[in-house]
């Protein structure tokens, strides 16, 4: 239980430290900015459920593999970081099995990420399932 609540705070302070400056913001219809990100760490769009996985209300953060393992979970094991945020239900994974998932984030080809949701910066999930769709539960973090 440590190891797994230092993995989710270890994201949690990456993306609180970098977000703004190492994430480019990709928002439905439009492409993205043509602006240089220094050091870019991923892309930050909205994800959901409706359309087949797009145009969600939800922000979610897209880590590739490379940013995922050498920086985010540097001093980790990243595939059981990646494993402990989808059991907090922080990880949008595609498919059972998998960790990841392909987005498209404007570089034309989809692209392998993390697809981290941006509740994890304020330690809230949102529970899903019938009887609890609506409920926020707080990790002790």
């Amino acid at each position: 239980m440590a190891e797994t609540i230092a993995a989710l705070e270890k994201v949690r302070h990456f993306l609180l430290t970098h977000g703004a400056a190492r994430f480019v913001t990709l928002r439905e219809g439009e492409l993205p900015d043509d602006l240089p990100v220094a050091k870019r760490a991923g892309w930050r769009k909205r994800i959901g459920r409706r359309g087949g996985g797009q145009g969600g209300n939800d922000w979610h953060y897209c880590i590739p593999p490379e940013v995922w393992s050498r920086e985010v979970c540097a001093g980790f094991d990243h595939k059981a970081a990646a494993q402990a945020l989808q059991d907090a239900g922080y990880l949008l994974a595609q498919g059972t099995g998998r960790l990841t998932r392909m987005e498209r984030v404007g570089l034309g080809n989809p692209v392998r990420v993390y697809a981290n949701n941006e509740a994890i910066l304020a330690g809230n999930r949102w529970a899903e399932g019938p009887d609890n769709a609506d409920e926020e539960e707080t990790l002790p973090f």
